[in-house]
């Protein structure tokens, strides 16, 4: 099987835990292999990622006012790669703490696949952008309406591939889009 196989088996298997069923998750490759390999959904997101980091850099309400449209590719960039690297590692060390080990790799490589996925369904959000601008309220709303489907994504697959309650991944859930938002608030207020 080619990365590329492997990807696509992966990312479907992402979107069969979408779709609620939970057996998905032990289909894919839960070995030390399979969560690294699992990293490559970042590499496999590129397209859409950079598809989206050049609408946003082109916006007039980009957050960094007066910065060139190379500083605020690159800070979108080092956003979105780097963040998901981070928040994996952070999980990676801080779930075995709370008694989650054994369903840490589980979490990680459910995780990265379906980032995959939710990477190019975002993006769908921004093609209007292609014939409007990127300042457009049907964008503003489409990607509003991508979160919280994303969100709730990420609540059963959190649910799912821990095998928690859904108050626990809900905690899990908006614990990481607090730190998000955090650090990249820090991120932005650093690069003015």
């Amino acid at each position: 099987m080619t990365l590329t196989e492997y990807a696509m088996r992966h990312t479907e298997l992402a979107v069969q835990m979408l779709k609620g069923r939970a057996d998905a998750n032990d289909d894919m490759d839960i070995s030390s292999d399979g969560f690294w390999k699992s990293f490559w959904a970042i590499a496999f997101s590129i397209p859409a990622m950079l598809f989206m980091w050049s609408m946003g850099a082109r916006s007039d309400q980009h957050p960094i006012e007066g910065a060139s449209l190379t500083q605020r590719l690159t800070t979108e960039a080092i956003l979105d790669v780097g963040l998901w690297v981070l928040v994996a590692a952070i999980f990676t060390l801080a779930l075995p703490k709370f008694g989650l080990g054994a369903r840490t790799a589980n979490f990680i490589i459910a995780r990265n696949w379906t980032t995959l996925f939710f990477n190019y369904v975002l993006a769908v959000a921004f093609l209007p952008g292609l014939a409007t601008g990127p300042d457009n309220d049907l964008i503003g709303i489409l990607v509003l309406i991508c979160f919280v489907l994303i969100v709730a994504g990420y609540m059963r697959i959190t649910y799912q591939s821990l095998q928690v309650s859904f108050g626990t991944a809900a905690l899990i859930v908006g614990a990481e889009i607090f730190a998000s938002i955090t650090l990249t608030q820090m991120i932005y207020s650093a690069s003015v």
